[in-house]
């Protein structure tokens, strides 16, 4: 029986380029937090006046949007990987998970910065948002 660090979640002898590698898939596996989001401040910046929760809420849309985006266009990579020339021989199990897989690393990797994608979906909804907000009535002078 092997016994399993909890640090980290691999063997305590496993080969350092092992666990370096394991520990890099879990980072963009699990983000930050994993499974949480942390609005940055560069987004309260980016939306003065704007109340708190609705900066918070519309920078958690723009990022799953960037997730999604960032999936999709990481699938078409791993369509081309031929999996029944692998270790493990492909199969219906791995061709089950795999776009899973594919959205947990798309994920990780707009959590981690991704592509721009989050801040720039983030400025549209807020230029949406104040164009269809309705124009303050003009102050009415008095006589």
């Amino acid at each position: 029986m092997t016994t399993v660090s909890p640090a980290s979640g691999l063997p305590p002898l496993a080969p350092d380029w092992s666990r370096q590698a394991m520990q890099g898939s879990l980072r963009l596996m699990g983000g930050r937090g994993q499974g949480g989001f942390s609005v940055p401040e560069s987004a309260y910046a980016l939306a003065p006046g704007v109340p708190a929760a609705r900066v918070a809420r519309d920078w958690k849309t723009a990022e799953r949007f960037a997730e999604m985006a960032i999936g999709e266009l990481l699938q078409p990579i791993f369509d081309t990987v031929h999996l029944s020339k692998s270790r493990f021989g492909g199969g219906a199990g791995e061709a089950a998970w795999k776009p899973i897989f594919v959205q947990a690393i798309g994920a990780g990797i707009a959590r981690e910065g991704g592509l721009g994608i989050t801040e720039t979906v983030f400025r549209a909804l807020q230029s949406r948002q104040e164009a269809a907000a309705p124009a303050a009535p003009a102050p009415r002078r008095s006589r």
